[in-house]
């Protein structure tokens, strides 16, 4: 007995026109279906249709933006506020620092580790913090400037 498939393809064959005759009936030993070039309304279509081959696509695009129709480069908001994110990343390096603390010998390391702060760092700070000071002294001598005598 012949597999199912190619009674199948054979069909198909006779139904696009390539063989003139019914040869599953040929091959089979049954009565001939049809002559010539039938059309079987049963037989799943050869072709995907272009736009239907495809079934429930979205209808649009959302890498896309709908006005430009160029792709979007703003990412989309996360619905959280920056405060939220700002404490959650505090709380995890919180945890880190805490996690980290409680392991055996970081302690110790860091009680006898000598960490001395690089001389550029020392006097860029010291020329920072004078500035800063000049700075406040100047908006404090401006604003004094509008006082009132008595």
């Amino acid at each position: 007995m012949l597999p199912l498939n190619v009674v199948n393809d054979l069909d198909r064959l006779a139904a696009e026109g390539v063989i003139d005759f019914d040869a599953a009936a040929l091959l089979t030993g049954a009565s001939p279906r049809y002559v010539g070039n039938p059309q079987i309304p049963m037989l799943p279509p050869t072709e995907i249709p272009i736009n239907k081959g495809q079934l429930n696509q979205p209808k649009s695009d959302t890498f896309m933006d709908p006005n430009t129709g160029l792709p979007k480069t703003q990412p989309e908001q996360s619905g959280n506020p920056a405060w939220k994110k700002i404490l959650f990343a505090g709380l995890v390096i919180a945890g880190g620092i805490f996690g980290i603390s409680k392991i055996k010998g970081v302690k110790t390391f860091f009680k006898n580790k000598k960490i001395t702060t690089p001389q550029f760092i020392k006097d860029g700070w010291s020329a920072v913090t004078k500035k800063c000071s000049q700075c406040w002294s100047w908006v404090k001598g401006f604003f004094g400037k509008f006082k009132k005598k008595p």
